[in-house]
């Protein structure tokens, strides 16, 4: 590989260290990861577009359904966001610069949450969860 000097992707030394001390959930969820730093910070953006079909010749993983399951994740791990400006629309996508708010990959509670598609991961609400917020939540006057 000849390497000129010009085609690189600069890498936050602040994320490299997170990186190091996340837990993933798997090897395709740090590809998609960085896929999608690449086609970010790679092309000097904040927010990229990125297809399926460029997932998925990107990181070299054959399903659609396996990149979904992947990125729901990464979304609830806070590694990364994701936006629809509409139906029809592609979905963009940006990594969490923020690495405070990461979190390393639990099955427990991920299992406990509820996945709806191009909308993220939200917690189920049980009997119980209900109970504990409204015990949280000041009495309206």
């Amino acid at each position: 590989m000849k390497s000129d000097g010009e085609n690189f992707t600069k890498f936050l030394n602040e994320l490299l260290d997170q990186m190091a001390k996340t837990v993933f959930r798997s090897q395709a969820a740090v590809r998609i990861f960085l896929f999608i730093y690449r086609k970010t910070a790679g092309w000097n953006k904040i927010w990229d577009g990125i297809s399926r079909r460029q997932f998925i010749v990107g990181t070299g993983i054959k399903y659609a359904r396996d990149i979904q399951k992947e990125l729901d994740v990464l979304e609830w791990q806070n590694l990364i966001e994701r936006r629809s400006k509409g139906q029809g629309s592609r979905t963009e996508y940006r990594i969490q610069k923020d690495v405070t708010k990461w979190r390393s990959w639990n099955p427990e509670k991920y299992k406990n949450l509820s996945e709806t598609s191009r909308q993220g991961t939200q917690k189920k609400l049980s009997k119980d969860t209900i109970s504990k917020e409204r015990a949280h939540t000041p009495a309206e006057s």
